[in-house]
């Protein structure tokens, strides 16, 4: 009963991303290698330069260095490092209160690369993702960000294989007024909240994370409903292991939540299944 379940949900999701990815996709021609490096090798010692000076669907290829910028990403492009090794590349963000990577375009792809801050109290924010669609943030690592990835108004993204060691009293994964978002195989410590989601509607999909030594594992809040929780290791939150408030129909099951202050905290919700799930160790 519990298979089938999960199967038929799974396949709805996947049905419901498909239908509206489709049409937001944008085919890119000629696309173009840009290379950067830090250490002087190639036309482009900054990415933010070579940003500016690329055009849309281009792919710029980071060498291995630190690189002391804040990045503003306002058109389709590829940003990876050379080796595929987020430890090889560094972005130290020397301005706190500034976004380390902002992504305004839709068709984004971002990945192995490590953020960081270059102030020492740490980074108020690693990515944000605003008003877009269809942006890929993938195999990177983020130290210090109070708030890691921030996704807002923003669909059919995929968060995914990304190394979190976030701040107390902040967030790994924040989703506001966002839906159709995969959120897969991320690991997220140290943080207050390791995944918060708030007033997402339509739902998201949170898949094969391990969310371990946070304040809480992961919440839903204030109408964020249809979301399919599964596969997921949830271990040694100080609070909750998942948190369901004002939240209805979400999906929960199949999800290891163990030795959390409590397993699943349920307030104010209804409709939500919550099945086949290993519950145990937790203080309550």
């Amino acid at each position: 009963m519990v298979e089938k379940l999960l199967e038929s949900v799974k396949k709805f999701f996947f049905l419901a991303f498909l239908v509206i990815a489709i049409p937001a996709s944008i085919p890119i021609a000629c696309a173009g290698d840009i290379t950067v490096d830090v250490n002087g090798s190639e036309k482009y010692t900054s990415i933010q330069a070579a940003i500016n000076e690329s055009s849309n669907g281009d792919n710029i290829i980071v060498l291995s260095g630190v690189y002391i910028e804040n990045l503003v990403i306002d058109k389709p492009l590829t940003i990876v490092s050379k080796t595929g090794d987020p430890t090889d590349v560094t972005i130290k963000a020397p301005l706190p209160d500034v976004v380390a990577v902002e992504i305004d375009a839709n068709n984004t792809v971002f990945k192995g690369i490590t953020i960081t801050s270059y102030y020492k109290l740490g980074q108020d924010y690693g990515i944000v993702i605003m008003d877009n669609e269809n942006v890929t943030v993938k195999n990177n690592i983020f130290t210090g960000c109070k708030k890691g990835i921030t996704i807002i108004r923003s669909y059919n993204c995929t968060i995914e294989d990304n190394y979190m060691e976030g701040k107390k009293g902040g967030k790994g994964i924040d989703l506001y007024l966002a839906g159709n978002n995969l959120i897969r195989r991320n690991t997220i410590t140290k943080s207050g909240g390791a995944i918060w989601e708030d007033y997402c509607e339509i739902g998201n999909v949170y898949h094969e994370n391990n969310l371990s030594e946070n304040w809480n594992g992961i919440t839903l809040i204030h109408d964020s409903d249809n979301s399919l929780v599964y596969d997921n290791l949830i271990q040694g939150n100080e609070n909750d292991g998942i948190s369901i408030s004002w939240a209805d129909n979400n999906v929960i099951v199949n999800n290891w939540i163990i030795e959390n202050g409590q397993g699943i905290n349920i307030y104010d919700s209804k409709h939500n299944n919550i099945s086949s799930n290993v519950v145990m160790d937790n203080t309550y």
